[in-house]
C-alpha cells in the first residue's frame, strides 16, 4: 500500500514537471525527427549531455522493469505447466536442479515475448498496438480474477487482509473502471481509420481470447475434458506439521537481551 502511494505521488510530481518545462511547440515535440516525444522534452529542457545521462536511468529503470516481468511470466508459466495446463506441459515445468528455478519456463515466456516484440517491425500502428495491449492484457487478467471471486459458486475464503463488506462494491467500480479503460484502448486514434492508422490491439486481443476459448472448449480435446487443476503439490498434514513446528520454536528477538539469575541480577548479557 505505501509503495502504491509513494509511486502515485512521485508519478504525478515527475507529470507536473514535464507539463511546466515541455513548452507549447506540441507539433514540435510529437514529430521530432527521433520519434521519442519524452527524449525531446529532456533535449530541449537539459541539454545533449543531461538528457542522456537521465535516460540512461530511463533505460536501467526499464531493464529492471523487463526483468521482474519476465520473472513473473515464467513464474505464472511454470504454475500452469506444473498442473498439466500448457501443451509441452512436462517440458515448461521443469526445474533446474542446480539453480532450483523453472529455466525451462524463462525461456518458454522469453521466447514468446519475443515473437510478439517482432510486430514492432510492422511499423508504427504494430509497436502502438504492443504497447496499449500490455495495459488491455493487465486489466483483462485483473478483472477475470476479482469477476470470479464474486461470481463464482465455490465458497471464498478470505486471508489476512480482507475489505469485508467493502469488498463487493469496491471490486465492481473496479471492473467497471478496467473494462470502460479496456473499451477506450480499443478505439482507433481517429474516425474512419485505415489500415496504417487501425488500432490493432483488438486484433491481438482477440485472438489470444479466441484461441484461448477454443484451447479449452474444443470438443473432445478441449481443456475441459481432461484438466483436472489446480493440482495441490503440498500435503495439508505436512504444512500443518510444519506450522506447529515454526510455533513451538523460540524467538530469537524474545532471547536477545539479559538473562536474569535467580537472585535478579543480570547474570548474562548477549
Amino acid at each position: 500500500m505505501s509503495a502504491t502511494i509513494i509511486g502515485g505521488i512521485m508519478g504525478w510530481a515527475v507529470n507536473v514537471a514535464l507539463a511546466f518545462n515541455m513548452g507549447t511547440d506540441l507539433e514540435a515535440i510529437i514529430d521530432n525527427p527521433i520519434g521519442q516525444p519524452m527524449a525531446t522534452i529532456m533535449l530541449n529542457s537539459f541539454g545533449k549531455k543531461g538528457a542522456i545521462a537521465v535516460w540512461v536511468f530511463i533505460i536501467l529503470t526499464q531493464f529492471m522493469v523487463c526483468v521482474n516481468v519476465a520473472m513473473v511470466a515464467s513464474r505464472q508459466a511454470f504454475a500452469f505447466a506444473r498442473d498439466g495446463a500448457f501443451p509441452f506441459s512436462s517440458f515448461i515445468r521443469q526445474v533446474n536442479p542446480r539453480t532450483r528455478t523453472p529455466v525451462c519456463a524463462v525461456w518458454f515466456t522469453t521466447t514468446l515475448g519475443g515473437i510478439v516484440g517482432l510486430l514492432a517491425f510492422g511499423g508504427p500502428a504494430a509497436i502502438n498496438a504492443i504497447f496499449g495491449l500490455s495495459i488491455v492484457g493487465c486489466f483483462l487478467a485483473y478483472s477475470i480474477p476479482i469477476s470470479a471471486r464474486f461470481l463464482g459458486k465455490t465458497e471464498f475464503k478470505p486471508g489476512p487482509f480482507t475489505l469485508g463488506k467493502w469488498g463487493l462494491p469496491v471490486a465492481v467500480v473496479a471492473v467497471l473502471w478496467m473494462w470502460f479503460m479496456i473499451i477506450i484502448l480499443m478505439f482507433p486514434p481517429s474516425p474512419d481509420p485505415n489500415a496504417t492508422t487501425m488500432n490493432y490491439i483488438v486484433v491481438i486481443s482477440g485472438s489470444v481470447i479466441l484461441l484461448s476459448l477454443a484451447y479449452y472448449f474444443c470438443p473432445k480435446y478441449g481443456g475441459r475434458y481432461w484438466f483436472k487443476g489446480p493440482v495441490r503439490t503440498v500435503d495439508d498434514s505436512i504444512m500443518s506439521e510444519e506450522y506447529i513446528n515454526m510455533s513451538q520454536e523460540s524467538d530469537p528477538e524474545k532471547e536477545a537481551g539479559e538473562k536474569y539469575d535467580s537472585s535478579g541480577a543480570s547474570a548474562v548479557v548477549i
